[in-house]
């Protein structure tokens, strides 16, 4: 994960606390208001109720006042239908007044009647007759209209006569019940005491007469006023209020009900806006962060990186040059670039050591390889004289010591000159196959010592090369791949391809982990330091290679073995002669 990425998911988790913050205030402010929609419900459903009550006891004192009269208890049609319709005028409820003898017939009425309407079927007609009492939903005989009626004993001294009765409209009931206006969301049902639904508000006429869902049913006989969650009709979840028929005003029941949706709808548009406006917030920080962190952070950081890189790569030069930033990354430029001031100084000095070492190397090679020459040519003269075998094997020794460090000495010089570039080359045609086996006539003593095999597979090619470096190149291999062999043996070989020759050295050794293929071509790098040398030889190639133009390649198994590829040019074919005899 790169500075970047990291922050941004730094910037969300700045800014989680806010979010969290505002979560716990929404779901305190749900609360809060659930619990004021509640009270709202139970407070309603007690005020309209109240409205009930009032209603109620006016109806029970005007039916009371109207069994006084004497036109009225003793049931005298003409003057008890005057008085009744005088009364009813005077009341300020819609309301019709008649008064039933003790079979149910109506007598007389506040309005014009039948001779033939009867009461005696009606439920609160048997109620009345015991005091005062609310009848349930019914369709008036004398209107054609929903009502509500009340009924009370009418009495004419100590003796019962008949029923005196009240007859609401339902329509001035929803009417009344209706002010003030019903908030958007709030509702209001009144039944009677099966259900039988009296008013539906602020709806209206629609389901009057109708019964309530059962679900209500179940809070109709409740011993106290409560609140209930349910669903409405058309599915909206509501909190009701509710008033039982077990409480005055008798026999009628009572809901107020709030959508819940509408009642926190406040809540929801706030939260979603709150929401909306955090998702804005962390885009913005995202993208803020991201514009500062490109311009601020990584663009110097890729510019240290780059010319930390250059530095690597020998390029000096380089600088970072960090002009705009933080004030702790433009010091920090400025540090990059004295050190690379630094490190330049210091690579020239190294580079100017390392030259005047290589010049001291070279002339002291060439000094002392002069000597060590001679003293080989003492030890092969005194090899052929007539010596005993304890003498010989002396003498071998010393030839074989005087002959590795000639051939180390001479590895020593050739790097010098490589380095200082001062080796010359000799490019010219000759002949691969003898190239080859002298090439392998020199390596047999050491193959011999090691048990190994040598094979040479050459063919007769003409190669255009410089000779003494592309020896340096082939023994080099050669006595690598014998160094790193313990069992098995070597081939040498070549094939011709194209317009190339592939000089091939194949081994049975301990190959190259894949990983280190890269790097064995670098200055003192072993694979197994105890199996001697300097670590120059596979260098040595490289640069040899390089400075010829030859290509070079390797393919290694680890415990099967290596094959180094050398690729150089045969030699082109003369162009055909061309022409004829001149005409005379």
């Amino acid at each position: 994960m790169n500075m970047l990425e990291r922050l941004a998911l730094i910037v969300p988790l700045v800014l989680l606390p806010a979010f969290g913050a505002e979560v716990a205030n929404t779901v305190l402010l749900y609360r809060e208001r659930h619990e004021d929609v509640r009270k709202l419900a139970q407070a309603r459903a007690d005020v309209y109720n109240t409205e009930l009550d009032e209603t109620v006891t006016g109806l029970g004192r005007l039916l009371s006042a109207v069994a006084q009269f004497p036109s009225v208890n003793s049931l005298q049609s003409g003057e008890c239908d005057r008085t009744l319709q005088e009364l009813a005028r005077g009341y300020p409820h819609d309301v019709v007044l008649a008064a039933a003898d003790l079979s149910g017939k109506v007598v007389c009425s506040s309005l014009p009647h039948p001779a033939a309407v009867s009461i005696a079927d009606r439920p609160f007609f048997s109620r009345a007759r015991a005091g005062f009492t609310v009848g349930g939903y019914l369709r008036s005989r004398l209107t054609g209209n929903g009502v509500l009626p009340f009924g009370a004993p009418l009495r004419d001294g100590p003796d019962q006569v008949g029923v005196v009765a009240a007859f609401l409209s339902l329509d001035w009931l929803a009417r009344n019940l209706q002010r003030p206006v019903f908030a958007p969301g709030q509702s209001l049902i009144v039944t009677d005491g099966d259900g039988i639904i009296l008013a539906d508000l602020p709806q209206g006429r629609s389901r009057v007469g109708d019964k309530v869902r059962p679900e209500y049913l179940a809070t109709m006989r409740a011993r106290l006023p409560g609140v209930v969650e349910l669903d409405d009709d058309q599915g909206r979840p509501t909190i009701y209020g509710y008033v039982p028929v077990t409480l005055p005003p008798s026999n009628l029941y009572l809901l107020f009900g709030v959508d819940r949706n509408v009642a926190f709808a406040p809540i929801y548009t706030a939260a979603w806006r709150s929401i909306s406006l955090g998702l804005i917030s962390v885009v913005l920080a995202l993208l803020i962060a991201w514009i500062v962190g490109v311009r601020f952070v990584r663009r110097p950081i890729e510019r240290l990186t780059a010319a930390a890189q250059a530095w690597r790569n020998g390029n000096y030069a380089a600088r970072a040059e960090l002009r705009e930033g933080p004030e702790e990354l433009r010091y920090l430029g400025a540090a990059f670039d004295g050190m690379a001031d630094a490190l330049r100084a210091r690579d020239t000095q190294l580079a100017n050591a390392i030259h005047f070492k290589d010049m001291i190397l070279a002339a002291a090679g060439h000094d002392l390889r002069q000597p060590l020459q001679i003293v080989l040519a003492a030890i092969h003269g005194l090899s052929r004289r007539s010596l005993d075998l304890s003498e010989k094997q002396h003498v071998e020794r010393a030839q074989r010591a005087v002959q590795r460090l000639t051939d180390e000495l001479d590895m020593l010089i050739n790097v010098a000159r490589m380095r200082d570039k001062s080796l010359r080359m000799n490019r010219e045609a000759f002949s691969a196959e003898p190239f080859l086996k002298e090439a392998a006539a020199r390596w047999s003593g050491k193959v011999g010592e090691k048990g190994l095999s040598l094979v040479v597979r050459a063919i007769d090619a003409v190669i255009v090369s410089d000779p003494m470096l592309l020896r340096t190149i082939v023994d080099n291999l050669l006595g690598n791949a014998i160094k790193y062999t313990d069992h098995g043996g070597i081939l040498l070989g070549c094939r011709r391809r194209a317009s190339d020759l592939w000089i091939e050295i194949y081994d049975t050794g301990v190959g190259i982990p894949k990983d280190r293929i890269a790097s064995i071509f670098e200055e003192f790098q072993q694979l197994d330091p105890q199996r001697g040398g300097f670590g120059l030889g596979l260098w040595i190639v490289r640069a040899a290679a390089d400075a010829l133009g030859h290509q070079l390649c390797v393919r290694s198994s680890p415990g099967r073995g290596s094959r180094f590829r050398v690729v150089v040019p045969l030699r082109k074919p003369p162009l055909a002669a061309t022409g004829g005899k001149s005409a005379a």
